[in-house]
């Protein structure tokens, strides 16, 4: 290995022996290659130590595979400052033992760093991709660098750990996981984006899996990954009391709430649901749980397209998650919501090139909700669906010479 390394690598992974061959060869195939990988076994139970040592063997110059005492379990926040505390690199990385890095992630973060020492945090977007590793668009988001971000990372966690990148100093400052919190990430975000500048990138660098495992649609899930986002909030108030006021923390809270009534929403628990987003209305001072009727619908369709695509849930289960929300929250919502996620779907067919999807979607948006078939985006994907893209932009240039003629 190298004696210094730019890159320490970290991967904790329990369970994930399926994964690993793909989630380690896309750090080994990396165009930047400046990098030690740290691979941390958390007890696992399947045959991950065989793969993992076969790969140590045949890779002993870039990867360092170790274990816990008795191949026990620690967690994740333990297991992450063990292997923070082997590092050599310039900067610290993650990736998901599930997940995997596109060729060039640690090329054009390192670059990026190298050119904005201010940033002590640097994350990116992803595609998401489902158990079975079929991958579906990033949603697209503007890159930037921020030192006020820490305001938004305390209402909720925009970040995935995989795409992140720390300069290794930054630990020495701010301290390294809070092993007292099972999403000790989200806290660590937090603590980062509170005293050094933060930047996103919007390419998508990593593609991170959601499967059975991850997913909170359980019903033992739903209360414990609430539980969990609570301890993470009350740990930042506690940690940053001059940054967290009273406003702040509610609206966290609310976000966390919120989250948590579509998790209940989606396992047909609807008191727990209904007491949830009672609880995050509270603390708006709102009839909402949230701030607006859109961000409602937003939200909703949002998770309605996550379960779709990740969760493995049918068109019509998703259509019944929302019709179920809307009827025991705001009704006038349910066909507004329905056609927002149809339309949402639309979007994401026509750019992987699905025209039969997007058809069948467009119709649908229109049927729940007529005013979309003035939308000028949904009219665009839709002529390009029917006609194709080349016969649809010629149509576009015609329109557009005889409207020029017209003036």
């Amino acid at each position: 290995m190298p004696d210094k390394p730019m890159v320490s690598v970290c991967i904790c992974s329990y369970n994930h022996a399926r994964y690993l061959p793909q989630t380690i060869d896309s750090v080994l195939n990396q165009s930047f290659q400046d990098f030690e990988l740290l691979i941390l076994d958390d007890g696992s139970t399947d045959n991950s130590h065989e793969v993992l040592s076969d790969y140590q063997q045949r890779y002993p110059d870039k990867i360092h595979y170790f274990w816990h005492d008795g191949h026990g379990n620690r967690g994740i926040s333990y297991s992450c400052n063990v292997v923070l505390a082997r590092t050599r690199g310039t900067y610290f990385t993650w990736l998901g033992s599930d997940d995997y890095w596109l060729p060039e992630k640690l090329a054009i973060q390192v670059k990026f760093m190298a050119e904005h020492p201010t940033v002590g945090l640097c994350h990116a977007a992803a595609h998401t991709m489902n158990a079975a590793g079929e991958l579906f668009p990033a949603i697209g988001a503007q890159g930037y660098i921020s030192t006020a971000a820490w305001r938004q990372f305390i209402i909720a966690n925009p970040i995935i750990a995989s795409t992140a990148i720390v300069p290794r100093r930054c630990f020495d400052e701010i301290g390294v996981f809070n092993e007292d919190l099972v999403f000790s990430d989200w806290d660590l975000w937090i603590r980062l984006a509170a005293k050094y500048a933060v930047a996103f990138l919007p390419e998508p660098l990593v593609a991170y899996r959601v499967h059975g495992q991850n997913l909170s649609i359980s019903n033992q899930k739903a209360a414990t990954i609430l539980a969990h986002n609570l301890a993470v909030i009350e740990a930042a108030t506690q940690a940053l009391p001059d940054l967290i006021d009273a406003d702040l923390k509610c609206k966290s809270l609310a976000n966390v709430y919120l989250r948590a009534g579509l998790d209940y929403f989606a396992n047909e628990q609807i008191d727990e649901a209904r007491h949830s987003w009672k609880q995050a209305a509270q603390y708006l001072n709102s009839a909402l749980p949230c701030e607006s009727e859109a961000v409602l619908m937003g939200a909703v369709s949002a998770y309605a397209v996550h379960i779709l695509h990740a969760g493995g849930w049918s068109e019509a289960s998703c259509e019944q998650f929302i019709r179920r929300v809307c009827v025991n929250s705001v009704p006038r919502l349910e066909k507004q919501t329905l056609a927002h996620f149809h339309v949402t779907e639309a979007h994401m067919s026509h750019v992987q090139g699905r025209q039969a999807e997007v058809r069948h979607h467009v119709a649908h948006a229109i049927k729940y909700h007529p005013r979309q078939a003035i939308d000028r985006g949904l009219q665009s994907i839709a002529a390009d669906a029917l006609v194709g893209p080349i016969t649809a932009q010629r149509l576009r240039s015609t329109a557009r010479r005889v409207r020029r003629r017209e003036v």
